[in-house]
């Protein structure tokens, strides 16, 4: 008798046991399954990383690229210093535009770039904006900027932000930032300098060319000389070796984006 019951209590330890292992073997399949899922998913959607002031042509070209390819693009738009340390912290991107060389080279340094998998992709202008018609202003005449700016302040980028960067060594050239200097009113951006124009906040702002040109609220009051400062460029990385982020890369460089590029008032360099 002692062994009969031996003999059932082991059968329903194995009928248990065989149970659990279905089951783990379920969940590990299902597992694979989502893992597959989410990966197929993550190879169809793109994460671009882009200095604020290539926010509108890089809307209209994210548009032409998927309604062809089908592929998911998120661009996340920033000060390039901030989107630089994003990047350097492990934020997911796959391409990233900065607004200057600076910030690249310091992913370069820092080992995030691979110098054979960066380019320039465009070029721009510092240019003199007001929301004032009326309002005339002379370079290299530091009577004159106090005159225009009237006790308020110009906004720009701060000095690590690219059109902050420009505008310094503009300013430089034309002998007056010894004295513009406690007159800036800095921002994390060029869109947030071009803001506080619109809005009335500061008379006078140095912001790109193509923010210029967005803008219905503004007025080119002078174009800088591109001798006063570095050129600029925006370098180009691929920080990604997914097959869909290479596409993307070479299409950017392509006679296509070109003709959006010079639209919006870039040019190639």
């Amino acid at each position: 008798m002692e062994w009969v019951v031996f003999r059932i209590n082991s059968f329903i330890k194995f009928v248990s046991l065989s149970k659990v292992r279905r089951r783990a073997v379920t969940l590990v399949a299902l597992g694979l399954s989502l893992f597959t899922a989410a990966q197929a998913s993550a190879d169809d959607h793109l994460r671009i990383y882009a200095a604020s002031s290539m926010t509108n042509v890089l809307n209209e070209i994210i548009e032409n690229y998927e309604s062809q390819s089908g592929v998911r693009i998120t661009p996340v738009y920033g000060g390039s210093s901030s989107l630089a340390r994003q990047i350097e912290r492990g934020a997911p991107s796959d391409i990233f535009i900065s607004a200057n060389r600076l910030w690249m080279n310091y992913l370069v340094e820092q080992s995030v770039v691979e110098p054979s998998n960066m380019v320039v992709l465009a070029s721009n202008q510092l240019v003199l904006v007001s929301s004032n018609p009326d309002i005339n202003v002379t370079l290299n005449s530091i009577d004159s900027w106090k005159a225009a700016l009237g006790g308020s302040r110009l906004a720009t980028g701060s000095k690590a932000v690219p059109v902050g960067m420009y505008a310094q060594q503009a300013f430089e050239s034309l002998n007056v930032w010894s004295e513009l200097n406690d007159k800036i009113a800095p921002t994390n951006s060029v869109r947030m300098a071009l803001a506080l124009v619109e809005q009335g906040e500061a008379p006078l702002g140095v912001v790109y060319r193509t923010d210029a040109l967005y803008s219905e609220d503004v007025y080119v009051v002078q174009s800088f000389p591109t001798e006063l400062h570095e050129p600029i460029a925006y370098p180009m990385a691929l920080l990604s070796d997914q097959p869909q982020a290479q596409a993307f890369y070479h299409f950017l460089q392509g006679d296509a984006v070109t003709k959006v590029l010079v639209k919006h008032g870039f040019s190639r360099p």
